[in-house]
């Protein structure tokens, strides 16, 4: 399944706990170069299940968006939010700016694993990468571990 060049604004008005786009246990799904903007949650959520050791996801991309100005009436979101474990997964090239409270750019939430996240630009989040518990970095495979590789400019708030 591919998801392409889609403008997603304002939605999730009378609902705020509904995010920009969604895609749950999905296998080769590519969400690309969409524009994501004035959402109350998250902007791009990946996966479903907090299982970290099995899930039918896998091989899954976020690539190439441009999120601003979301979770600006929630919390535990962020602009691109995965959960369970999906081998062969990769966020990559996203632009990610002004997200809102105290959750991330980037926010691989419990169980995710196998994720491939890297050369993503963030800019006015509060948290850049988070990790869900201490032991995340022991248990939960990224590509890279400290959260470094995938910021090539940031600015936090």
């Amino acid at each position: 399944m591919a998801i392409y060049q889609n403008l997603i604004k304002n939605v999730a008005v009378e609902y705020s706990g509904c995010v920009g786009l969604f895609a749950g246990y999905l296998v080769n799904t590519t969400i690309a170069h969409n524009d994501i903007e004035e959402l109350p949650y998250t902007g791009i959520s990946l996966g479903w299940g907090w299982d970290a050791k099995t899930s039918y996801a896998r091989d899954n991309h976020i690539l190439n968006n441009k999120i601003q100005n979301v979770v600006l009436k929630l919390s535990d979101g962020g602009g691109i939010y995965t959960l369970g474990p999906q081998p062969g997964s990769k966020v990559r090239g996203n632009y990610i700016h002004n997200v809102k409270n105290l959750y991330a750019g980037i926010y691989h939430d419990e169980g995710s694993a196998f994720f491939d996240t890297n050369h993503n630009l963030i800019l006015e989040v509060k948290v850049l990468l988070p990790l869900t518990k201490p032991t995340d970095l022991t248990h939960r495979p990224l590509s890279n571990r400290n959260g470094q590789d995938s910021i090539m400019a940031a600015h936090m708030t």
